[in-house]
């Protein structure tokens, strides 16, 4: 590229060589490693390794640990040059974010393309950046989050003073519905970026037009950062959409728009693979020599990625994943073991089950790592029951018949209890002076008394329920009482005067 930005091969190494020097750092900093073993409840990694669509990021949490990507792209621009020409971009890039603890994340991304023109048009060249990205997160409900990412990155300049000298920046604030019992995520991003690529080096006023077409310079310094990203996943898969837009005030009509879908295929949990399409809608800006500078993104884009997953974990519990078991040389044939996966509702693993297996007289009892998988080692033969319990779910039990060398695998799918509802009321005389009475529930048996002036609540599942209320010197009552999902249902319960 003629007067532009492209980075030597030396400034290209210095860079990889840094970003290598921070990934061996923080490999060198968490010994505790160990591969995910999770199939994740929320959308994957975007482009900087971190929870995201593409460039969409979402503000969802993951395990503390440490994620790696290597992305191949393709991109390709119309004529836009009035020559009958044609212009490809090839793209890798490699990325490593690090999550200390599930609500704060860094990321550090180097990457570099090239650029090729065709229809007789020259100034094939490659560049470069690097970007630095943290981002913290934070619950606003069960299924909303909300969360904050600021990322400085350095366009690749004609020495490496340019490029610090045009250090870039983008503030952008998050929120992601995800709803823990279904299988879907949707991202909001609303930012500003602040550009100052155009100081990274290079006399613009040299720059031809196919320079003016892949450098990526432009010299409206604030743009507006907006993203929606859609996520569903079905298994191993994972169907992902996104809407980017970096709108530039100087010049809104020919800023750089892209829609992308795709699909993500988990082979393994700690594994990510991702085939991504694009397209960019934008107008195309003048690429004259007295026209100012713009970004121009290529019109159609195609990508491959891979993205793995180290996750700092609690070592499993012993009965998970217990050591092999030596055959008893009397046996034939090695003691019966259970194991399996307990499931939350939404098909994801659940963490902390407690398992008892009961065969007469005797018990085992195990907890389900993070993934929800859990193991007995050894257990007798014969008729078994298994009791699987969650706190906010409803328990389950299976009987089963085990005997020497079986090894089924159980999937528990549990149930999220109700929650509780509540019936409130209050006794009184017709003249409305409050009774103290004795007030039973009979389908729960629960009775309690009034307080002095009258009123009570009683806790209870959703349901219908005959309440009681019985008062010395008054004539007994019953009333109905029906309980919604969360409800109140209000008495106002007047006793008449025995005679």
């Amino acid at each position: 590229m003629r007067n532009g930005l492209a980075l030597s091969a030396s400034q290209l190494a210095a860079t990889v060589a840094l970003s290598a020097l921070l990934a061996v750092t923080l490999l060198a900093s968490q010994p505790t490693c160990v591969r995910a073993q999770v199939q994740p409840e929320h959308a994957g990694s975007g482009v900087d390794a971190l929870p995201g669509i593409h460039e969409v990021p979402l503000s969802v949490r993951t395990q503390a640990g440490l994620n790696a990507r290597l992305g191949l792209g393709y991109g390709w621009t119309e004529p836009v040059l009035k020559m009958d020409d044609t212009h490809h971009r090839v793209q890798v890039d490699a990325a490593g974010s690090f999550t200390p603890v599930p609500w704060f994340a860094a990321a550090v991304r180097v990457l570099g393309r090239y650029d090729a023109h065709s229809g007789g048009v020259s100034d094939s060249g490659t560049l470069s950046e690097t970007h630095v990205t943290t981002r913290a997160t934070f619950p606003l409900s069960a299924d909303l989050q909300a969360g904050a990412e600021l990322a400085l990155w350095l366009p690749g300049g004609s020495t490496v003073g340019g490029s610090f000298s045009a250090l870039s920046g983008d503030l952008q604030f998050l929120i992601a519905y995800a709803p823990e019992l279904a299988p879907i995520t949707v991202g909001l991003a609303l930012g500003l970026r602040v550009d100052r690529s155009q100081y990274a080096g290079g006399d613009p006023e040299g720059y031809s037009a196919a320079d003016r077409l892949a450098l990526g310079v432009s010299d409206s310094i604030f743009a507006a950062r907006e993203g929606l990203a859609f996520s569903y996943r079905a298994g191993p898969f994972e169907w992902i959409a996104e809407w980017a837009f970096r709108m530039y005030f100087a010049r809104i009509a020919e800023s750089p728009m892209w829609i992308r879908a795709g699909v993500r295929y988990r082979p393994a949990p700690p594994l990510q693979l991702e085939l991504l399409l694009g397209v960019s809608p934008s107008k195309r800006p003048s690429l004259a020599e007295d026209a100012p500078l713009a970004v121009v993104e290529p019109r159609l884009a195609a990508g491959l990625s891979a993205t793995y997953t180290w996750a700092t974990s609690h070592p499993p519990p012993t009965a998970a994943n217990p050591p092999a078991q030596a055959p008893s040389p009397q046996a034939d044939k090695p003691p019966a073991r259970l194991h399996g996966q307990v499931l939350a509702p939404s098909g994801t693993g659940l963490a902390g089950a407690t398992l008892t297996l009961r065969h007469g007289e005797t018990e085992q009892t195990a907890t389900s790592d993070a993934q929800g998988a859990f193991a007995f080692a050894a257990s007798p033969a014969g008729a078994q029951v298994l009791r699987v319990s969650a706190e906010g779910f409803i328990a389950e039990e299976r009987s089963l018949d085990l005997q020497d060398g079986d090894a089924p695998e159980l999937q528990v799918t549990l149930k999220r209890e109700l929650p509780q509802g509540q019936i409130r009321g209050t006794v009184r005389k017709f003249d409305g002076k409050p009774v103290v009475a004795s007030v039973a529930v009979a389908e729960l048996g629960i009775t309690l008394q009034t307080r002095d002036d009258g009123t009570f609540e009683i806790d209870v599942p959703p349901g219908e329920y005959s309440v009681a209320v019985r008062a010395r010197r008054f004539r007994p009552q019953t009333r109905k009482a029906r309980v919604e999902i969360q409800g109140v249902a209000i008495l106002i319960v007047e006793l008449e005067v025995a005679k």
